[in-house]
């Protein structure tokens, strides 16, 4: 008895993987249709990310733009500051002649 087990498992390994008529046909399209939902989403979902990489790209491109602007505004504003550095010690020399002007008579 033991035997025949043995010999009626043998055989069934040497088969291998088989569908029998025993799965029902609701099942088979149930996962067909996860599965396609699966890919589906997969797919929205690339091109989502896709979007997202290029907007990233494009941004970057905007952040590179503002920091040259930048750059170019702060040396500006070092010239503005130079500028206006001469400018106050000049007024303090004219004030200085003016008030050496009232200090004579």
């Amino acid at each position: 008895m033991l035997q025949d087990r043995k010999s009626g498992d043998d055989e069934s390994m040497k088969e291998g993987w088989h569908l029998d008529k025993k799965v029902p046909l609701s099942i088979i399209i149930a996962l067909l249709v996860q599965t396609a939902a699966l890919v589906m989403w997969g797919a929205k979902l690339d091109m989502r990310v896709a979007a997202v990489e290029v907007k990233a790209a494009d941004q970057q491109v905007v952040i590179e733009a503002m920091r040259d602007n930048q750059t170019s505004l702060k040396v500006s504003l070092t010239r503005i500051e130079e500028r206006q550095e001469n400018s106050l010690e000049t007024l303090k020399e004219i004030k200085s002649a003016l008030n050496d002007r009232k200090s004579k008579p």
